[in-house]
């Protein structure tokens, strides 16, 4: 169903939306686990980094690297996620678990669907601290540039 969306967004725009093009065509679908559902050693290591994080509504994409700094195995994911309405998001990838802080501790539930692709560690870091924002970051938007041009 996200994927079906993103192909009418790219649709209806005539080929200028090209990271959800991108995504429907090499974005993985990333299926959520709770924490409550994670083993128990996962699962006290995602709440004892949550504390440090703090994780805020509307700031996914800090909340995700954030973890990823403080539990190195944990990768940096962006993509597209739907809830109520799809929309542009960041999550986490942690010893094989697709898991969405932000949501879950925040809203008390994760989207229904999510397609992303990992975004290197470094990359998504170094637009951090170039920018102080997070956005979806520059090899995101270089991934995009690329695709556009196919």
């Amino acid at each position: 169903m996200l994927k079906d969306y993103l192909n009418q967004v790219q649709e209806l725009y005539k080929g200028r939306m090209c990271v959800e093009k991108f995504l429907v065509e090499k974005g993985t679908d990333c299926s959520i686990t709770l924490t409550k559902d994670l083993p128990q050693d996962i699962r006290k290591e995602i709440l004892e980094s949550i504390k440090v994080v703090k994780p805020a509504i509307k700031e996914c994409y800090k909340n995700s690297l954030m973890l990823t700094m403080i539990l190195p195995e944990a990768e940096y994911w962006e993509g597209f996620s739907n809830g109520i309405i799809p929309v542009s998001h960041a999550w986490n990838k942690y010893k094989g678990y697709y898991i969405d802080i932000t949501w879950e501790l925040l809203k008390g539930g994760v989207g229904k669907e999510y397609v992303g692709i990992k975004i290197p560690k470094g990359q998504a870091t170094k637009y951090m601290m170039s920018k102080r924002a997070f956005f979806l970051s520059p090899l995101y938007q270089k991934l995009n540039k690329e695709f556009c041009k196919k």
